[in-house]
């Protein structure tokens, strides 16, 4: 196998780097300020675990996007062993998804907030367990899979 390093990748590489590095400083902040002011501000509401959920995923997505996106859309993947690759993009799928759970289970909280406000207090009670308990579940079944998780976007 050979690989051409390009302009085109490096140039796609360095924007990949440079938005993920925003993303994940953002994130990183983000999670610092709500964790920080836990008790004097965030405790009594709900979205705020929502929201820490989600910028926990997207930390990890992002460690995982910086070990294995960037260097292989710059060099190809040339370096990496295949099993090494199936377990990074099976962590990344998991990271992923998780953050896509939570993010979904923040605007369900905001509905039921401000249009259905009763059950928006017994969602609140369940929710947070079920979004653990999924991301959960899914990442066992991906690692149940593990060897035939082929995909990279190289």
């Amino acid at each position: 196998d050979s690989f051409n390093i390009s302009t085109r990748n490096i140039i796609i590489g360095s924007s990949f780097a440079l938005l993920g590095l925003t993303n994940f400083t953002s994130h990183v902040l983000l999670s610092t300020i709500i964790i920080y002011n836990w008790k004097s501000a965030f405790a009594q509401f709900f979205i705020y675990k929502l929201i820490l959920s989600m910028s926990f995923m997207a930390i990890g997505y992002m460690l995982i996007h910086f070990v294995m996106i960037i260097p292989c859309t710059i060099t190809g993947c040339l370096f990496y062993p295949a099993w090494l690759m199936e377990l990074l993009f099976a962590i990344f799928r998991t990271f992923e998804y998780g953050f896509f759970i939570a993010v979904l289970f923040v605007a369900i909280d905001l509905f039921f907030m401000f249009y259905l406000k009763k059950f928006g207090r017994f969602y609140q009670r369940v929710s947070h367990a079920i979004n653990f308990r999924f991301v959960g579940s899914y990442s066992y079944s991906i690692f149940q899979r593990f060897p035939y998780a082929k995909m990279c976007y190289c």
